[in-house]
C-alpha cells in the first residue's frame, strides 16, 4: 500500500511541476529591463574571438540571410550574405547587415572592424559567379548603445542607421533592384 501512495505522491509532484512550467513563457514580459531578445550589450561578458570558437559564435548569430562566407584575420570580422532570386525586402537585408555589425562589434572584445557583403548569384551560365549588391564597413568606434536600443524598439530603422553610422557602398545592380 505505502508504494501506491509513494507513487500517488510523485505524480501529484510531476503534475505540478509540469503546471508551474507552462507559466514560464508568460512571465517573459516581467524579465528585468523588459528583455525579450537577446541583447549584444547586457552584461553578458563578451566573448573573445578565435579561430577555435568561431564557428559556435557565427551559429549563435540569428540569420535570416544565406551566410555564404566567414573570414576572421588581424581583428576584422568578414562576412559574405547571398539573396535569392527573388530578392528579400530590403527590410531583412538592411535589418540582418545591422545585426550582424551589432554581434560582431558590440559582442566581441577583439574585433575591431566588421565588412559585410551582399551578393547575389549571376544570371549567366557560370553557376558560381556572384555579382556584389552592396557592402558595409563598421568600426568599433562607430556604435552605440543607445542607437541599438532605438532600433530594436522601433524607433528608427535599420536602413537609416547604417546609412548614418557606417560607411555603406551601393552599386547600381542594387539600386535596380530596390526599384523592381
Amino acid at each position: 500500500m505505502k508504494l501506491w501512495i509513494h507513487l500517488f505522491v510523485v505524480a501529484l509532484l510531476s503534475i505540478c511541476i509540469a503546471w508551474m512550467l507552462s507559466f514560464l513563457p508568460e512571465l517573459k514580459p516581467h524579465l528585468p529591463n523588459g528583455q525579450r531578445e537577446l541583447q549584444v550589450f547586457n552584461n553578458d561578458k563578451p566573448i573573445t574571438l578565435t579561430d577555435n570558437n568561431l564557428v559556435d559564435w557565427v551559429v549563435s548569430v540569428p540569420m535570416q540571410l544565406e551566410l555564404i562566407r566567414v573570414d576572421w584575420s588581424d581583428r576584422i570580422l568578414s562576412v559574405d550574405f547571398e539573396v535569392g532570386k527573388p530578392m528579400e525586402s530590403s527590410d531583412i537585408v538592411y535589418n540582418q547587415l545591422l545585426e550582424f555589425v551589432y554581434y560582431g562589434l558590440g559582442g566581441t572584445t577583439n574585433v575591431n572592424r566588421v565588412w559585410v557583403r551582399l551578393v547575389q548569384s549571376s544570371e549567366e551560365e557560370d553557376r558560381h559567379s556572384k555579382r556584389l549588391l552592396l557592402a558595409l564597413d563598421a568600426h568599433r568606434s562607430q556604435i552605440s548603445e543607445s542607437d541599438y536600443n532605438s532600433w530594436r524598439n522601433g524607433q528608427i530603422t535599420a536602413e537609416w542607421l547604417i546609412d548614418r553610422r557606417f560607411q555603406l557602398t551601393v552599386t547600381p545592380q542594387w539600386t535596380r533592384l530596390q526599384l523592381e
